[in-house]
């Protein structure tokens, strides 16, 4: 039997085999559709004396149209996922309306179909009401999209696809505040009614640590029900006019709505894919919001800034007027409100506005340094406004005088790291590795591997049972680091992690070759138990490549990379769902993207 003898029908219906219930129903809906003189695949009635799958297959390049019975077991099966998936190829928005889902049950559609519209199609009985109503919602599902917008809502079940797509950075930020009145201004410039159908760009710009990623990751949570999706790229080149980040950031994006976008050869061509045919589709009744972090060349925003579509784009930056954005300064803040923040946020009753006001002066009002100090001040009762300025003026003349940073930054981490240091915890050796790995994402499980691996002064701190978890809890106490909600990873701002390399002086380059070490010993033989650890290393790989000492440890370095490439190959052949496929590929990308490794 091949596609050529096989007949073409007008619907395949697709249900998961052994509920009972999703049985019942995927036989109700044919039912409807051969009363009506449609032609109709279903399993029960088609399939049962020949070989499943192979049967399945051949019916679904006959072209018919699927219908997914949605339940919670339709979504945990792997060939139905092949099924749905396979009416999606080629047409990953479902444009041709190829694919019609009726939600016969209550659940949450996962991954590609989060972005699918549906029927609620639970709680018709099985009786004739229950029938007569089913038939007038399987009827209106199948009409041409044009036609079944006719409808009037209020005698529809249709939903509209579900919650927006957000990248994982997109998320509230604790203890937010000072910052109303830009977020009005943004919520204003990026309103999705405001320029119709046209691409908008609004940029923030700023000093660095006065909060710009913070303002953009709020806003974007809050106003999150107003687009389709948010995502969030990494536009930082430093310097070296590497996009990777952000094709990576796009890729990942585009695999969201149809798998294949990572697998494809050249990933700046699958970016631009997505950023100027996927993101712009009027198959979206909302427009897009994609947020670009930390650009530091205009050259990033000539090539990869969305310029047509409904797309809102919002850029975090330290450059000034960046092509036609319309710009945000975001400045300090008022020492008013920042002491306000510093008696609110250190919980110091006895801290008074005046002694709120002269460290808020002493440190320029920069959000980030605050939150250093008002952590500070809260983990240490016996510390008075006089004290934290005596230490904190010292440490102002020790910071390095070509820092691409605040001064204030380097002194507030120096004070939070000597206080952590009184209680011998190892956080300042746990934030000295961390400080070369990509800034979010850091897993715990890198610092719980054996004791020989890491620097002498942190081998006895990981040799204890809850060493590496007092040290690492100690950094978020003092606000340094911020963990992720199951505690297994944390991110650090990237500035505190360039005041930690530069607090190692002549040693930063021995310990970013105990980094190079730890990665390598770290990643383990891939299966699919050390699957999810090979992915979550992959940036981390990337980020050391940029800060690798000029020596010997490049050998060792092209090893691990060598390592990742051979273990994630390895897991890619072993992974047989679409998922693992995916994810793989996406940290193929980023190996790929890592600076070129030269023993020069």
């Amino acid at each position: 039997m091949d596609a050529t003898n096989i007949e073409r029908r007008d619907f395949f219906i697709s249900r998961a085999g052994k509920n009972p219930a999703d049985v019942a129903m995927a036989q109700r809906v044919g039912k409807i559709l051969t009363d009506e003189g449609y032609t109709v695949w279903l399993q029960d009635w088609d399939f049962k004396n020949k070989n499943f799958m192979a049967a399945v297959d051949l019916a679904m390049q006959t072209g018919g149209r699927v219908i997914s019975i949605l339940t919670p077991e339709y979504l945990a099966t792997d060939y139905c996922q092949e099924e749905w998936e396979h009416a999606l190829r080629g047409d990953p928005l479902n444009r041709k309306g190829r694919l019609i889902v009726l939600r016969c049950a209550p659940c949450e559609p996962a991954g590609r179909l989060r972005n699918i519209a549906y029927w609620n199609a639970f709680n018709f009985s099985a009786d004739a009401n229950g029938d007569a109503l089913l038939q007038q919602l399987v009827l209106m599902a199948i009409l041409p999209d044009a036609a079944r917008r006719l409808l009037p809502p209020e005698h529809s079940h249709w939903r509209t696809s579900g919650k927006a797509v957000l990248h994982h950075e997109i998320r509230p930020t604790p203890n937010f505040s000072g910052r109303n009145r830009a977020m009005l201004q943004i919520a204003s410039a990026l309103a999705p009614g405001g320029a119709g159908t046209a691409a908008v760009t609004q940029s923030v710009s700023g000093l660095g640590g006065v909060g710009k990623s913070t303002l953009a990751r709020q806003f974007a949570h809050w106003a999150k029900d107003d687009f389709a999706g948010v995502w969030w790229t990494d536009a930082e080149t430093k310097g070296n006019g590497d996009t990777g980040a952000i094709q990576r950031a796009l890729v990942e994006l585009g695999d969201h709505f149809d798998p294949g976008t990572s697998a494809k050869n050249n990933r700046e061509q699958a970016a631009g894919f997505v950023l100027d045919t996927l993101l712009p589709s009027d198959a979206f009744a909302k427009p897009w919001l994609v947020i670009y972090d930390n650009v530091d060349e205009p050259a990033v925003i000539d090539r990869w800034l969305p310029t047509r579509g409904n797309v809102r784009t919002l850029i975090t930056t330290r450059l000034e007027q960046l092509g036609n954005a319309q710009e945000i300064e975001v400045d300090s803040w008022p020492i008013d409100e920042a002491a306000a923040y510093l008696r609110k946020e250190s919980k110091r009753t006895d801290l008074t506005d005046d002694g709120a006001r002269r460290i808020a002066e002493a440190l320029g009002g920069l959000p980030l340094a605050l939150s250093h100090a008002a952590a500070y001040l809260r983990d240490n009762s016996f510390a008075t406004a006089d004290s934290y300025l005596a230490d904190i003026t010292t440490r102002l003349t020790e910071a390095p005088k070509d820092a691409k940073y605040p001064s204030a930054v380097f002194a507030t981490f120096s004070t939070q790291i000597a206080q952590a240091e009184r209680r011998g915890t190892g956080a300042r050796d746990v934030l000295a590795l961390a400080s070369f790995l990509a800034p979010t994402d850091i897993p715990v499980l890198l610092f719980e591997q054996d004791a020989e691996i890491y620097p002498e002064a942190l081998q006895a701190v990981v040799a204890r049972p809850t060493g590496i978890i007092d040290a690492i809890g100690a950094l978020a106490k003092l606000s340094l680091i911020q963990p992720t909600a199951d505690r297994r990873a944390f991110s650090v701002h990237r500035l505190v992690q360039a005041a930690a390399r530069d607090a190692l002086g002549k040693e930063r380059e021995r310990w970013a070759g105990r980094v190079v070490t730890l990665l390598r010993n770290s990643f383990p033989s891939a299966s699919q138990r050390t699957g999810a650890l090979c992915l979550s290393l992959a940036p981390h790989i990337g980020a050391i490549t940029t800060h690798a000492p000029a020596n010997d440890e490049l050998a060792s370095l092209g090893a691990t990379v060598g390592i990742a490439g051979q273990a994630l190959t390895d897991f890619l052949n072993q992974s047989d769902t679409m998922v693992l496929h995916v994810a793989a590929s996406n940290v193929f990308a980023a190996l790929a993207f890592a600076r070129p490794i030269n023993a020069a």
